[in-house]
């Protein structure tokens, strides 16, 4: 931590006046006109000037921002249970909202589109769709909770129990980790040991190629719609 210190210099400066004078050059200064000592007003002293003091302004520490991360900062990432992440493909383009207990997907075929959520009720899944005929949204249980309930980053990326960090190169210049294979690219942005954003293309095929966008790490929020059980 710096501080910058402000020195005031102040410059007092006292001004004083002699008279040397006697009895004989006093009379004679008389006799022309001339004041007297005792006539001659008196020199005023100077008021004291008091030098304040000034408190110099604190100053905002500065906090570098570490991008590097360990393989336990790794790890612990694709354990988040809260982002954002969006497919964008040559046939289709899927938007996925992670919050912790509740999910919201849209998934867009061309013109069609189409939006589900799910929510985890002390470890009940309910899938919630939109019913046309009813026009409400409509709740039911699902009983595959391990295979449905699939919020970890890790899983929803295919990252899940990989030995992918060993493959991550430090980039200095673009201060993110990249991972390049056979048409295969990985790229992930980091601050002090959180992940910030992340982006994996697969262009190893011209007809096929798909980009997903990983952000909103932690600050993702899911608003479920009103929604009605459905009978059994």
């Amino acid at each position: 931590m710096k501080k910058i210190l402000s020195l005031a210099l102040v410059a007092v400066m006292l001004f004083s006046t002699m008279l040397l004078t006697s009895c004989d050059v006093a009379g004679l200064l008389e006799q022309f006109g001339f004041q007297t000592f005792e006539t001659i007003p008196q020199a005023t002293t100077p008021e004291e000037t008091t030098i304040e003091e000034t408190t110099p302004e604190e100053t905002t520490p500065v906090v570098s921002t570490r991008y590097t991360i360990t393989q336990e900062e790794w790890e612990a990432s694709l354990n988040s249970t809260n982002y954002t992440f969006v497919i964008s493909s040559s046939v289709y383009a899927k938007e996925c909202l992670v919050a912790d207990n509740a999910v919201k997907q849209t998934t867009k075929y061309g013109d069609a589109s189409l939006t589900v959520y799910a929510e985890n009720k002390n470890g009940t899944v309910y899938q919630i769709q939109y019913d046309k005929s009813s026009s409400q949204w409509v709740a039911i249980q699902d009983e595959d909770v391990e295979f449905e309930w699939n919020v970890f980053l890790g899983k929803n990326i295919g990252l899940e129990g990989s030995d992918f960090f060993e493959k991550l190169q430090y980039n200095e210049e673009t201060k993110s980790y990249i991972a390049e294979e056979d048409g295969d690219k990985a790229e992930f942005f980091f601050e002090n040991g959180k992940l910030i954003k992340g982006t994996i293309t697969d262009e190893s095929d011209p007809d096929f190629y798909w980009v997903t966008v990983i952000e909103n790490i932690g600050t993702t929020t899911v608003t479920l719609p009103e929604y009605t059980m459905a009978e059994n």
